[in-house]
């Protein structure tokens, strides 16, 4: 996951990363060392999804059907795990 957001910034400059996760803060402590990251938090289940469909960018988590959801109904553009390429739109 870091090495993706890195990759995306060196494309599209330092832009804000939102993270939707329902994981425990300390699985993500790398992440969270990044500048300019916010935890998305203390949402409902509908607001989460309509905001994630909503970016520019998505990197899904492997396995994750609710960031498979919200790539196949935003139009922003995704990054798949390389091990979990499936047909979204």
């Amino acid at each position: 996951m870091l090495e993706s957001i890195e990759a995306v910034r060196n494309t599209n400059g330092n832009k804000k990363v939102s993270v939707f996760t329902d994981g425990y803060k300390k699985e993500f402590q790398l992440i969270f060392s990044l500048p300019n990251l916010e935890l998305v938090e203390g949402n409902s289940d509908i607001v989460d999804l309509i905001l994630l469909s909503m970016s520019e960018t998505m990197i899904l988590s492997a396995g994750s059907t609710f960031s498979y959801w919200a790539a196949f109904l935003g139009e922003g553009e995704f990054i798949q795990h390389p091990d979990h390429i499936i047909q979204i739109r």
